[in-house]
């Protein structure tokens, strides 16, 4: 408090009378100390004067007890153009590096990427801070030069400070070189139990035991790839798929309708059978007889043991359709009048419409959405045909009522069970299943990212990553890493699920959505007035033809008066929904070109996930499915798609496919060490790097089998970077990365050019672990200075700020140059693609697992063993990446990268996969 009472420091007014109003600090230790634990507050601020080329910094420290704020005291030190005073020999912008300067003597940390050495020594800094005190500093920005009271006091004094290189405390010059020397990485680890029980690690080093095997992998193959394969679709099958008759037998479904409108006829029967009367009745092919038989409707006559059934599956066009459903509705009637007699008539179909209520033996009185034109025409001709549908009668029917949910998650009521016959049905049920599994591809789980990446949602996940409990340090590195990602995946599904009904447009406000609701709601409650005028009509024509008093006039004044209240209000909350649409779709737009520093291609991206414009976009280019192996024939099933892209992309890469439970099986064996490795401290990736390449990761980008993407780890990067640190750790010192970053799925991609059904013209799209990406990326970073000293200086693209476009218009002119000089030229391109896929990684990395994968490869090529050697002699001994500056640890890492790698294709079943080398 001297430094503020000897008026050295031109301290401002509200300042002043902050401080006075303060209480000390040791008055308030002696009243709340007891039973009350204090909160530290401490402003930074840095000061750089452009004019005469002077810096400094300072902090001031308050306790807050209960409410109560005290001042505890100030610290500060010049910096640039003080000599006597020069302890902090940083580079970098002057105004940034004094804001760098207060935090690091203040022990503060932002949610900003490291900008300079300075900050990541601050990181770790913070790190050993939180590993001491056991809790993690909160911070806040405080707008400079507004009037706030106590950041008003750092402001003033760091240009004090700055001017006049003294007038506060300063902090031990000692101390402070002694954080820019040393390497601060481990020291949190070195002293926090927390890293200590999942790490080998102690005050003075980090030991292991290396492992030369780590046996097969924990994982099941359900685990590792998460799809499932749909059933055949051909006719032809003499079985059905067993997941469609487990499921079937399971809750006693003895007749089953299934719409597949786009497979050939054909007969398939199961080996499995309902019991009746205590044996089982189960009707061949002898005792079926075919009514019709069309793409929307099979009409099936079952005659057994003096019983008639008739078994009936449809579906009906759609209302942009309604002559073709007329039509499937005069063709039902047709086939079924001369059986509506039989025992049981029982039918499924997918509808596409909504009957009417309280048709007398027809429908009962649940209602689910207004009735359509084609619910009407059903209606109609279930009641010519004495068929009733049971899911309309609300004793019959329990639990949810949708059976279909659109696009745009609206649910409907549109696929019903009918029955009808000469049978007396004295027990009936109806429900909607939504369990069943009909073998298509594993829907996977779909997050509110935008929810996420909010600031509520951002502490969210903050405080649900801190709640893993981390695997001891012997735990396998496949299931370290499956447990990690079923964390994250129950955070997310927990509390940032993706609601099924919700605003696809973001722009359009909130009251724009809830006037919609009350105006549906209103046409709902007046539903019943629809035909008011018709139904008027018809009792005043009744009323003049008999002279009978039926209320016309009465009916007219109320009802009509109600009817028009209801259509003005629709009428009017329709118009002012379209104007609030305009308005925010005007002002969402304005925002976004109104600023300067937005890109072009931002702007679009932006405008896009809001839901604004679109419409005219250029559509993409998808090829009919007419795929074809190389034998000519056709890849009929979702089967044949997958191993025609397995053998297609696997031979790319001399890959072997087998079951993934007998790869699982394999023993995990790290690569071939052609040296003795030596490990230091940077050769290990450090929890900042962890947050550097977290905070790098990609958003909105598809994630691959593990669904962790990049708004996951961008989120709150700190905390993901902690939790994912132990096993980055694992798999480096072990060089034994998880079987999850080893592969993915490999999807193909038209160029638009060439045959569509000829696998040549199609490029694979790699869509790997985001989280497998960062660890790559850190060892990226690792070696991009060590690789791009030994590369050529022709070696473009592979090289930072060397893009393979420089060659390309080399090429390019030289073409325009020979025609403007009318000369002859030719272009020769080598066919690279099998020497990259199969023989440079060996060559670059050296030998990955045996000698005898590299002479098969070289086998693959024709060369004789005399013309190998060189090759061999070069593999053998690390490669061509052994004579780079590189580490061995982490040119071995890398080359456990492409170790044991292995893919599936999008139309895979997960039960084989194709493993490279």
């Amino acid at each position: 408090m001297d430094e503020l009472q000897s008026g050295e420091l031109p301290l401002k007014a509200v300042t002043k009378a902050a401080l006075d109003n303060m209480p000390a600090w040791t008055a308030l230790f002696e009243t709340y100390a007891a039973h009350v634990k204090p909160t530290l507050h401490i402003y930074v601020d840095g000061s750089w004067d452009a004019d005469r080329g002077l810096g400094g910094f300072a902090f001031a420290i308050f306790l807050e007890f209960a409410g109560v704020w005290s001042f505890f005291g100030i610290c500060g030190d010049g910096t640039h153009g003080h000599e006597k005073t020069l302890t902090w020999s940083v580079e970098g912008p002057q105004a940034l590096v004094n804001e760098q300067i207060a935090m690091a003597t203040a022990l503060l940390w932002g949610a900003t990427t490291p900008s300079s050495q300075l900050m990541v020594t601050i990181r770790n800094l913070r790190h050993f801070v939180v590993a001491i005190f056991g809790k993690e500093p909160s911070y806040e920005h405080v707008t400079a030069h507004q009037g706030e009271r106590l950041n008003e006091l750092v402001d003033v004094a760091a240009k004090h400070v700055a001017r006049h290189g003294q007038g506060l405390p300063k902090p031990p010059a000692k101390v402070c070189h002694l954080l820019l020397a040393t390497d601060l990485t481990w020291l949190a680890a070195s002293i926090d139990p927390l890293w200590q029980k999942v790490l080998p690690v102690n005050t003075t080093c980090i030991q292991w035991q290396p492992q030369e095997d780590f046996g097969p992998s924990p994982l099941t193959p359900e685990q590792l790839i998460l799809t499932k394969t749909p059933p055949p679709c051909k006719g032809t099958s003499a079985v059905v798929e067993a997941i469609f008759e487990d499921q079937l037998d399971s809750p006693s479904i003895n007749i089953a309708f299934l719409q597949e409108t786009k497979a050939s006829e054909g007969l398939c029967q199961s080996a499995r059978g309902p019991d009746g009367n205590g044996r089982p009745w189960i009707p061949t092919a002898a005792d079926i007889k075919t009514i019709v038989s069309q793409p929307r409707l099979l009409v099936l006559l079952v005659h057994k043991d003096a019983y008639k059934v008739l078994v009936i599956s449809g579906h009906c066009p759609h209302d942009a359709r309604f002559d073709e459903a007329q039509g499937f509705m005069l063709e039902l009637a047709s086939a079924v009048e001369p059986y509506k007699r039989a025992h049981l008539i029982l039918a499924g179909f997918d509808l596409n419409g909504r009957p009417p209520t309280r048709v007398t033996g027809t429908t009962g009185t649940v209602e689910y959405g207004e009735p359509d034109r084609i619910g009407h025409l059903a209606a109609q001709a279930f009641e010519g045909l004495g068929m009733w549908l049971p899911s309309t009668f609300p004793q019959l029917h329990s639990g949810q009522h949708a059976t279909y949910c659109a696009p745009l998650g609206t649910l409907h009521r549109i696929d019903f069970v009918s029955v009808g016959g000469a049978a007396v049905y004295k027990d009936v049920a109806s429900e909607v299943s939504t369990t069943f599994d009909t073998g298509a591809q594993l829907h996977r789980p779909k997050f509110d990212l935008d929810k996420l990446m909010s600031d509520e949602g951002r502490r969210t996940m903050a405080e649900e990553l801190k709640k893993f409990q981390h695997p001891s340090w012997e735990c396998h590195p496949d299931l370290h890493c499956q447990q990690i990602q079923d964390h994250v995946t129950d955070i997310m599904t927990r509390c940032f699920p993706l609601p099924e009904r919700r605003p696809r447009a973001s722009f359009i406000p909130q009251d724009t959505w809830k006037l919609r609701d009350r105006k549906l709601s209103l046409k709902r409650c007046a539903r019943h007035r629809r035909c008011l005028w018709t139904d008027l009509l018809h009792r005043a024509f009744l009323q003049w033809s008999q002279t009978a008093d039926y209320a016309v006039e009465a009916l007219v004044a109320k009802e009509g008066l109600l009817y028009q209240l209801s259509a003005m209000a629709i009428s009017f909350a329709t118009h002012r929904i379209k104007t609030q649409i305009q308005e925010g779709k005007s002002q969402f737009l304005l925002d976004l070109a109104g600023d300067p520093g937005r890109p072009a291609g931002t702007i679009l991206r932006q405008a896009k996930a809001a839901g604004a414009g679109g419409s005219k976009a250029r559509p993409v280019a998808r090829p009919l499915p007419q795929l074809r192996f190389k034998d000519g024939m056709i890849a009929g099933t979702r089967q044949d798609r997958g191993d025609l892209w397995t053998e297609h992309f696997g031979a790319q890469e001399l890959g072997s496919l087998i079951d993934t439970a007998a790869y699982l099986a394999q023993p995990q064996l790290p690569p071939h060490q052609d040296v003795l490795l030596e490990w230091q401290q940077d050769h290990v990736p450090s929890i900042v790097e962890l947050e550097t390449a977290f905070r790098a990761a990609p958003r909105r980008k598809s994630p691959g089998l593990d669904n962790i993407c990049g708004e996951m780890l961008l989120a709150a990067p700190a905390e993901p970077a902690k939790m994912w640190w132990p096993l980055f750790i694992k798999a480096t010192t072990r060089i034994c990365q998880p079987v999850q970053w080893r592969g993915d799925i490999l999807h193909e991609a038209y160029k638009r050019s060439g045959c569509s059904w000829d696998p040549q013209f199609f490029r694979s799209l790699f869509v790997s672990s985001t989280v497998g990406k960062c660890f790559h990326k850190v060892f990226h970073t690792k070696s991009q200075q060590a690789l791009d000293e030994a590369f050529h200086s022709f070696h473009l693209g592979a090289r930072k700020n060397c893009p393979v476009t420089l060659p390309a218009l080399y090429i390019v002119g030289h073409a325009r140059r020979g025609r403007e000089l009318r000369r002859s030229i030719a272009t020769l391109y080598l066919d690279t693609e099998a020497a990259y896929y199969r023989v440079i990684r060996q060559l670059a990395f050296g030998n990955l697992t045996c000698d005898d994968e590299v002479i098969r490869v070289f086998q693959h090529f024709g060369l004789e063993p005399e013309e190998m050697a060189d090759m061999m002699q070069q593999i053998t001994t690390g490669g061509m990446a052994a004579d780079t500056k590189l580490p061995p640890t982490t040119r071995h890492n890398i080359k456990d990268f492409h170790n044991r790698a292995w893919f599936v294709t999008a139309c895979a079943n997960g039960l084989r996969c194709l493993v490279k080398f």
